[in-house]
């Protein structure tokens, strides 16, 4: 693992968005809030802000990051523009780590863990944000889509930035509940996982286990409903849960 000490200078949420949809319209202008301290949910993003509990798309940009060097950049090369770090409408400006080589990484911040899905591509909007060009001069360099994979707390401030290695096995608790428990033949059980396998591909290495099991039970990681094809990351337990009847 890789260690990095990062600076978390700002955190923004917005309860709707500005851009997206807006195509061919006027910009929307929803307030956007700068907090000192946030709160992230595991598998839905950030407690207040837009993107909390979207499915689908939505699901790969869980939190957005912005490097602080480029919105320094930006306002040497637009001196005369008055814009603050809010205008990108990412949610976390962070200084001292290259957001691009955490791309395809799990990567923990304090004891909240993220998986980089892509870059932020820069689009039009931000031509009438900070000012013609900007959106050329971002290209590259327009922040980071992250997962969050852990829930957690985050402060601004001086943090660790811990990059996992996502081929390097440890050990997991893995619980069945139930009718799964009597099918696999046990309740709880510590086999050895890797950050970037599936729930699927983990539990392959039990003999009772297989594929179809995952089409009549549930899975939960770290106590969240999850996927059976999403990378697990570096989890602490994961459970096989029977689905729920009642009357």
């Amino acid at each position: 693992m890789n260690t990095s000490t990062v600076t978390l200078k700002d955190f923004y949420i917005s309860s709707d968005h500005d851009f997206r949809g807006q195509h061919g319209k006027p910009r929307n202008n929803n307030a956007i809030e700068k907090l000192h301290k946030i709160e992230c949910v595991e598998g839905k993003g950030i407690i207040g802000d837009r993107y909390f509990k979207q499915e689908e798309e939505a699901s790969k940009r869980q939190i957005t990051f912005f490097d602080l060097a480029i919105f320094q950049e930006l306002k040497k090369n637009y001196p005369d523009s008055n814009f603050d770090s809010s205008v990108f409408r990412r949610n976390i400006v962070i200084e001292g780590i290259d957001l691009n080589s955490l791309i395809n990484h799990f990567f923990t911040i304090a004891n909240v863990q993220f998986y980089g899905v892509e870059e932020c591509s820069p689009c039009y909007w931000m031509d009438q944000a900070v000012g013609p060009g900007a959106e050329d001069l971002m290209q590259g360099k327009g922040g980071l889509r992250c997962k969050i994979v852990t829930g957690g707390k985050l402060t601004t401030g001086i943090a660790e930035l811990t990059q996992i290695d996502s081929n390097e096995s440890y050990p997991l608790k893995v619980y069945a509940f139930s009718s799964s428990a009597k099918e696999l033949g046990f309740k709880e059980t510590t086999i050895m996982a890797k950050p970037n396998l599936s729930p699927i591909e983990v539990l392959s290495q039990i003999e009772t286990f297989t594929v179809d099991q995952s089409q009549k039970y549930r899975i939960a990681i770290n106590e969240s409903f999850s996927s059976w094809t999403d990378q697990i990351g570096h989890v602490k337990e994961i459970a096989i849960i029977p689905p729920v009847s009642g009357g």
